[in-house]
């Protein structure tokens, strides 16, 4: 078992050198390899619970963001669906972890936005949330594999408990 960056998982299961990967989905995939869908997550924006500002938009323009890293897979998720909404941000800082982002917002440094499950009830009394988006953005946590006939037994049995266990609402 190992972690890092999506895209670094990503191309260590195209070498060959790990089975499998929990990832957050990329846009392309390189051939020979599978994406299995384990459950989509809504993307808020997390504010000071002092922030003014009501929606998305307000809070993302006012505030300074903290940016989840660009290279991992949620923080091109965010990236894009900035882009897309043509929401310009004023960037204080960039960070790898939702801990550390997080822990930046609940001290009133800036605004972010980040998965829904990330949202802690400790973090409750320091930050708010709004949906990111209408529907909201989300992003899809995935099963990378490379391409076989049938889907490896151990790789079947990680995703059926992946689908199933952790709390997860989402299909």
């Amino acid at each position: 078992v190992e972690s890092g960056l999506s895209a670094d998982l990503l191309r260590r299961v195209a070498q060959g050198a790990l089975d499998a990967a929990v990832i957050t989905e990329t846009p392309r995939l390189e051939r020979g390899l599978v994406l299995n869908v384990i459950h989509e997550e809504p993307l808020v924006v997390a504010a000071p619970i002092s922030a003014a500002g009501r929606t998305d938009r307000d809070l993302l323009r006012t505030l300074p963001f903290v940016r989840f890293n660009r290279r991992t897979g949620v923080g091109r998720v965010i990236d894009t669906a900035l882009r897309q909404r043509r929401i310009v941000v004023s960037e204080a800082m960039e960070l790898d972890s939702i801990e550390a982002i997080l822990a930046m917002v609940a001290r009133g440094l800036g605004v972010a936005v980040a998965p829904a499950g990330s949202i802690t009830e400790a973090l409750r009394g320091t930050v708010r949330t709004v949906p990111f988006g209408t529907p909201p953005v989300v992003r899809r946590v995935a099963l990378i594999e490379r391409e076989r006939a049938d889907i490896a037994p151990t790789t079947a049995l990680l995703l059926e408990e992946l689908r199933a266990g952790g709390g997860q609402d989402h299909p």
